[in-house]
């Protein structure tokens, strides 16, 4: 017979237990986050220049600056409030893990939230009104979440797209949340993220 061999297991660099709801979670709350940006604030601005209204602002003795200031802070109340739905949504109903709760992660969400802002300010920047800014809107933020590694991973994908994937900010974003928790290690470089 063989002898019995005593041996220990130790996991380095990851959780012990995997869940996929907390995988899956950082990429639920990078997409929600974005949504509000993009079609939240892009079309509120886009809206506002078609109706005339931001003209009319602008002639009163309100600075722009204080207006989009005023339109920014906002969105930021609105992706807390999007922030506290969604981990309450999964905390109740999934048991999301309670790790998220570290600096790190949090720095994260708060670079999500500012760069959902900035592209909101793009999309109705460039828009003449909310029905253009909507199809500006799908059409950066469709290819954007799903090649952003929100619910599968896309590092192994076509190298004709692969680009797409390196220089899409949600791809870092996610990555670097679910590092920051110690779900998976990212295959990106950590100075990237």
């Amino acid at each position: 017979p063989l002898p019995k061999v005593n041996y220990e297991q130790e996991t380095i660099g990851a959780q012990s237990e995997f869940k996929y709801v907390d995988w899956y979670f950082s990429g639920v709350l990078v997409m929600a986050l974005f949504s509000a940006g993009f079609f939240g604030l892009g079309a509120d601005i886009a809206q506002l220049k078609f109706s005339g209204t931001m003209k009319k602002i602008y002639s009163t003795p309100l600075k722009p600056s204080w207006f989009m200031t005023s339109l920014i802070l906002n969105k930021l109340v609105l992706l807390v409030l999007v922030f506290v739905a969604v981990f309450l949504y999964g905390k109740l109903v999934f048991n999301v893990s309670d790790k998220i709760f570290n600096l790190q992660y949090f720095i994260f969400v708060l670079l999500a939230a500012l760069n959902s802002i900035m592209f909101g300010i793009f999309v109705g920047s460039v828009s003449k009104n909310a029905n253009t800014a909507a199809g500006i809107g799908n059409a950066l933020f469709f290819p954007m979440q799903f090649l952003g590694n929100l619910y599968f991973p896309v590092f192994d994908i076509a190298p004709a797209v692969r680009w797409f994937v390196y220089i899409n900010p949600m791809t870092y974003l996610s990555a670097g949340m679910r590092d920051s928790i110690g779900l998976m290690k990212s295959p990106l470089p950590g100075y990237s993220h």
